[in-house]
């Protein structure tokens, strides 16, 4: 008897989520509620068709799993007068061409995406910028490429 209640309370309870909670179950939206690698996809790659897998602009593929491998310390291909994609030693707007291109005044063709698609909100912006942070091993975050006024900031606090 003992045996079939432990048996039971195993089955019972060897779920970490249910669909009520889909958030719990592996593979669901990382802490922050945030997906870097996905909102790039989508707002750069397979839905705007410019950083896809198959024909990416300036050799960029922001659509593929394995993005970080692809923009750490890497040149872009076309604007061979800015910074890396992203700077592992200076991960901010400032050291990585990739966030700088989030925010109008780029040092290097237009901002991204390009019109007609909408600039990225302040949200998507910190989510990418807490994401090149995270993968560069640089901690924290800063307002990014715009501070909270919305203009490029240094991110330090007001």
């Amino acid at each position: 008897m003992a045996l079939l209640v432990a048996l039971a309370a195993l089955l019972l309870g060897g779920c970490p989520g249910s669909l009520e909670n889909p958030d719990r179950f592996e593979g669901g939206t990382p802490p922050g509620g945030c997906d870097a690698e996905m909102l790039l996809a989508q707002t750069c790659g397979t839905n705007a068709v410019c950083h896809d897998a198959d024909a990416p602009q300036g050799g960029l593929d922001l659509a593929s799993p394995g993005v970080a491998s692809r923009v750490i310390d890497v040149m872009p291909g076309l604007c061979v007068m800015s910074n890396v994609y992203v700077s592992s030693a200076d991960p901010t707007a400032a050291g990585s061409f990739l966030l700088e291109k989030l925010a109008p005044g780029a040092s290097c063709g237009s901002q991204m995406p390009p019109p007609p698609e909408a600039p990225l909100t302040p949200e998507q912006i910190t989510c990418l910028t807490t994401w090149v942070a995270d993968i560069t091993g640089g901690g924290g975050t800063d307002a990014g490429p715009m501070d909270a006024a919305g203009d490029a900031g240094d991110g330090a606090a007001p």
